[in-house]
């Protein structure tokens, strides 16, 4: 089917010409004029709010539910890959929902952007939405080692786990084995431990299979795989990670592990590759470690394998104390720029750390590629030789004077007029030539609409007189930190470093000065004035202060005091109740 997008190495699913002329029917047939298949077109059957409990039942009480929308252009290029699993006696069914009907499902599950895969176990008691590769092999090993027993019992000793070790792995895929002499008696405690470990594990990787396991050694097998230095006594747990054969780790189970880390958090962080490459859906997978993470930006069409060999020989050096990541410097230019590398040379390099202020570039002279300009920066910053590069974070204090009474010149914003209530002039409209400058500006919180004068109608022409209005009050309570900026997108297209699924319009988004990146703040429901000053307040890098009724200047609260004064008791609490601030 010419346009379709078919996953690399999903023919491992199919190898049969049969299965591709099925497929590429079934695509024909539902494809849309510009060559990709339509939304939703893939998978076992779909669901509803109202089905979903009976489909469970039906199905073993496990399902996967895929999310798009038919407005969703992007969701149609994973049609495809999402037929070829459905197609391949899955262990778990793909269930399709429509996002945009299904509005109550998609909160239930805390989807906010599609495509999105949820895994949806115990007949609806355990969810967990699925942060790794929709291509069809993924899916699949992840549905499978989601759905097998949370402990494998290996019958066969040491030959049963020279098999499981030896089985083909992906890089991201986790194995975890525990070792033991008497797990009837002496180490049941320490059983009890891996199944812990098994719930943690599964929990802490929702982009990966993972696989848990354990085994009775003989004391002749103790000896050989102590001579093979994968322990050195039991009860163990050992750790493999992708298709490495040699072992990650291995920590004593009776023992606390090292850095006074907990079992859970010692098998999250050894789980994660030694060197990976960083997306939107694994992002937050890393920095659940809470470890420093390194990040080198590259340039995905040019060659950069030297820096990948750099990081690799150093990774085994810092194992445990750094994460170590490869990213898309032109997808990521944000997060880049946030971090302090404001130009856009690549590669670079620069430390990420939970103190979203506090900036670490790597700004020495030897290239990136090179081993010793990796080892040196993150042994400067372990030992607190790096000083951090710390931007300015003003905080604007709560105004309590009137806003002015005549119209005031707003530096390089046009003029504001308290009297005129649109107050569209505040708003910057921006194009696709100024968005990337506009909206990666790290000294500022951005506040943006996407809406299309063409498509959305009278919804979009709602959303932008309460925008306008929050914009006109920023401005009033004297906050200069925020740039409240609107963009077209039936006249603009959305920038490289935006890469937001637009299946609903309008959509609101904060974009917060210290933090530029996926996955973005979308608010949902209410977009009215008020709430919309909370969800700024609330994600914003510069603090400011907010009066009760922040969408109503002076005279406006005044009058609604005096209103409320003459309303019956309990419809009265109920206002009062209501000047509580929003929760995001």
């Amino acid at each position: 089917r010419s346009g379709a997008n078919f996953p690399a190495g999903s023919a491992s699913l199919s190898t049969g010409l049969a299965m591709w002329e099925l497929l590429l029917c079934a695509l024909v047939a539902a494809a849309s004029d510009d060559g990709l298949p339509a939304a939703l077109s893939a998978g076992a059957f779909n669901v509803t709010a109202s089905s979903l409990k009976q489909r469970l039942a039906t199905h073993k009480g496990a399902l996967l539910l895929g999310f798009s929308s038919a407005d969703c252009r992007f969701c149609r290029s994973y049609e495809a890959g999402y037929y070829l699993y459905a197609s391949s006696e899955p262990p778990v069914p793909l269930a399709r929902v429509d996002a945009e009907r299904e509005k109550s499902l998609a909160a239930r599950y805390d989807v906010t952007s599609v495509p999105a895969i949820v895994l949806v176990t115990e007949s609806g008691r355990r969810w967990q939405q699925y942060r790794g590769s929709h291509e069809p092999g993924a899916l699949a090993a992840y549905a499978r080692s989601r759905v097998s027993p949370p402990v494998l019992v290996l019958q066969g000793g040491l030959e049963a786990v020279e098999k499981l070790v030896s089985a083909p792995r992906a890089e991201p895929d986790v194995l975890a084995i525990g070792f033991f002499r008497d797990p009837d008696g002496d180490e049941a405690d320490e059983l009890e431990d891996m199944h812990d470990l098994s719930v943690a594990l599964r929990a802490a990787r929702p982009d990966a299979p993972v696989t848990v396991a354990r085994v009775t050694l003989t004391n002749s097998e103790l000896q050989i795989l102590k001579e093979r230095r994968w322990l050195s006594r039991t009860p163990s747990a050992v750790i493999w990670v992708g298709p490495e054969q040699e072992p990650r780790a291995q920590a004593k189970l009776d023992e606390a592990p090292e850095n006074g880390a907990s079992l859970s958090q010692w098998a999250m962080r050894k789980s994660l590759p030694r060197v990976s490459w960083l997306t939107e859906a694994n992002f937050h997978t890393y920095a659940a470690s809470e470890l420093p993470m390194l990040l080198v930006f590259v340039d995905p069409d040019e060659p950069h394998r030297a820096e990948r060999e750099a990081l690799e020989r150093a990774a085994p050096e810092f194992d445990g104390k750094v994460v170590f990541v490869l990213c898309d410097g032109i997808k990521f230019r944000y997060r880049k720029i946030a971090l302090g590398l404001t130009d856009d040379s690549l590669p670079a390099m620069a430390m990420n750390t939970k103190d979203e202020h506090a900036r670490y570039p790597y700004e020495g002279t030897d290239p990136v590629s090179s081993h010793s300009a990796v080892r040196g920066f993150i042994t400067n910053f372990l030992s607190g030789r790096l000083s951090p590069k710390m931007p300015e974070d003003r905080v604007t204090p709560q105004r309590t004077a009137p806003p002015p009474s005549g119209p005031t010149t707003m530096e390089g914003r046009g003029t504001y007029t308290p009297a005129k209530a649109q107050g569209l002039d505040l708003v910057l409209n921006i194009t696709s030539d100024d968005a990337e400058d506009v909206l990666g500006d790290v000294g500022r919180d951005v506040l943006l609409l996407l809406y299309s004068s063409v498509q959305c109608g009278q919804t979009c022409l709602e959303q932008d007189l309460y925008f306008s209005r929050a914009a006109s009050r920023l401005v009033a309570l004297g906050v200069s930190t925020v740039r409240t900026c609107r963009l077209d997108l039936a006249t603009h297209a959305l920038p490289p470093s935006l890469p937001v699924p637009l299946h609903t319009l309008p959509i609101v988004i904060v974009l917060p000065a210290a933090d530029k990146q996926p996955p973005f703040r979308f608010l949902e429901g209410d977009m009215k004035p008020k709430r919309l000053l909370y969800f700024l307040q609330h994600h914003a890098s510069h603090r400011f202060e907010l009066p009760e009724n922040p969408h109503l200047d002076r005279e406006q609260n005044v009058m609604w005091h005096e209103q409320v004064a003459q309303l019956p008791e309990e419809r009265r609490q109920r206002a009062i109740e209501g000047l509580q601030q929003e929760v995001f």
